[in-house]
């Protein structure tokens, strides 16, 4: 509702809008989808583990992955967390974490909440990430406070709305 009033106001230009305004128009668009989803606090409730990523020497090992979330949900665990801090996001390539989250995604089926690890140390990537991951068909998604630097409260606060 609140991203339609914004498009249909005569006086706001979507054209000029900057990049700040249309992150905050996407996070909003994006808790409106989660709400859609009726992901509740019970679905919150439970086990959720957080996967590695497994690997074949030198690439991502998508059939031991896909056999981890068949295990969670064999276990009927409530969630799984894809690219977490076990998951090895920061060693992905951009199609590596993609593929990963499809296949979470996929081989869930819907039996148990995908909360994909989005977080890294910049705030445009994170944005991006969460976007992509939605996209995709996560339940939600979990961002990590920048690590290496150290945000002041209010880069922090910045970050996260």
């Amino acid at each position: 509702m609140i991203i339609l009033f914004l498009y249909e106001n005569q006086e706001l230009q979507p054209e000029r809008w900057d990049s700040d305004l249309l992150d905050k128009l996407w996070v909003i668009w994006y808790i409106l989808r989660m709400l859609n989803k009726k992901l509740t606090s019970s679905h919150l409730q439970g086990v959720i583990t957080a996967l590695v990523t497994p690997f074949d020497k030198t690439k991502v090992n998508l059939v031991k992955f896909e056999e981890l979330v068949q295990k969670a949900v064999d276990a009927e665990l409530c969630g799984i967390v894809p690219l977490g801090t076990t998951g090895e996001s920061p060693a992905l390539s951009t199609d590596e974490q993609h593929a990963l989250i499809q296949r979470a995604i996929d081989a869930a089926d819907g039996k148990l909440a995908v909360i994909v690890g989005t977080g890294t140390n910049n705030t445009k990537t994170t944005i991006e990430n969460s976007r992509v991951a939605a996209q995709l068909g996560a339940d939600a998604v979990l961002i990590v406070t920048p690590y290496y630097n150290k945000p002041t409260p209010a880069g922090l606060k910045r970050h996260f709305t």
